[in-house]
Formats: C-alpha cells, structure tokens, sequence
C-alpha cells in the first residue's frame, strides 16, 4: 500500500539554518517582536511587520552582518 504525501512530509524533518534561529533570537531580545526570516543561497530575508521595526533593523545592520558572516546578503522587508 502507498503512502500519501501528507505522511510521508509529516515524518520529514527540516532542521531551520542557525542563522534563521540567531537573527529571530536578536530580534526577539531587542524589540520583542517575532519577524520571518528566509533564506535562500547566499542571501538572508527578514521580513518586518512594520515600516519602524524596519527601519530600526536597519540601524543594526552592522550586529546583523556579524551573525551572517561577510559573503551573505541581507535583505529586509517590510510584510
């Protein structure tokens, strides 16, 4: 007998990258927001609820480089 799909992506696991978990960590610990964050090859994605969380994310760039490391492109988005 076959299994659906729905079983069989159920029992997958996907462990999220540490960087996805550092950056919502740093997020968390300073604004106390939760934000998605995406990536996808060489480039990381946060997304941000509103235009100031944005901007403010912004202003920490330099501590957000530092947890990516120099080759990785940060993106933020507001959604």
């Amino acid at each position: 007998m076959s299994e659906s799909l729905k079983d069989i992506l159920t029992r997958r696991s996907d462990p999220e990258p540490p960087e996805i978990a550092k950056i919502k960590k740093f997020v968390l610990d300073r604004f106390n927001v939760q934000v998605a964050v995406a990536v996808a090859r060489n480039q990381v994605v946060i997304t941000a609820s509103n235009a100031a969380l944005a901007g403010s994310l912004r202003m920490h760039t330099v501590e957000l480089r530092k947890i990516l490391g120099p080759k990785t492109k940060l993106i933020i988005r507001i959604g």
